[in-house]
């Protein structure tokens, strides 16, 4: 990732749903890593993140109503068991205090980007928008 837009540091724009992400610290780590999604497994970076959104989700078997913060919790749950001695922590994307920038420009323009694209590549872009920790 090169540089995020400043004007976005702060501001999540009104196109971005509500939403959550799951950030982990591990013992003796000074920057978090973050729960993203591949095309068939779930993996740590410390540069994308998993945006868990809430809202209608469309598919050929029907719409569908996601709760991101639930699902991000879930996700929780799972990688705690699995890392106990790790601080697991689910955020909301507008919260204050969120310790990571996302760049919601970058989201924004996979997000469009994915919808035009048949082979749908980008989605994993638009579900894994970039971010660096705040200084």
């Amino acid at each position: 990732m090169t540089s995020i837009n400043p004007e976005m540091q702060h501001n999540v724009p009104d196109e971005v749903p509500q939403g959550a992400i799951l950030l982990r610290m591990s013992k003796g780590d000074n920057a978090y890593k973050a729960l993203v999604e591949n095309s068939f497994s779930m993996d740590w970076k410390t540069d994308s993140v998993r945006f868990f959104w809430s809202g209608k989700a469309y598919s050929i078997l029907g719409t569908h109503e996601l709760d991101g913060f639930q699902d991000a919790e879930d996700q929780r749950a799972h990688y705690q068991s699995k890392y106990p001695d790790d601080v697991l922590t689910v955020f909301d994307v507008r919260d204050p205090n969120l310790p990571i920038i996302i760049d919601w420009e970058e989201w924004q323009k996979n997000r469009e980007h994915g919808r035009q694209d048949d082979r749908r590549w980008r989605k994993f872009l638009a579900r894994n928008p970039s971010f660096k920790m705040k200084d």
